[in-house]
């Protein structure tokens, strides 16, 4: 099953090593209307992670 909107992103860096804290942040965007072409008019939201390695 495909989930719309879901995103997978591989990338190519090794597993740091434990004890390290981390963060992931994220942009979302929806009901982006292009009002113009330099306004573009869009809800938003910014979701930051911070984790831990064990």
């Amino acid at each position: 099953m495909t989930i719309p909107y879901t995103s997978y992103w591989t990338y190519d860096i090794e597993t740091p090593k434990a004890g390290t804290w981390f963060d992931v942040w994220l942009a979302i965007y929806w009901s982006c209307d292009n009002g113009t072409v330099e306004d573009i008019d869009c809800c938003h939201e910014n979701l930051h992670y911070r984790g831990y390695v064990k």
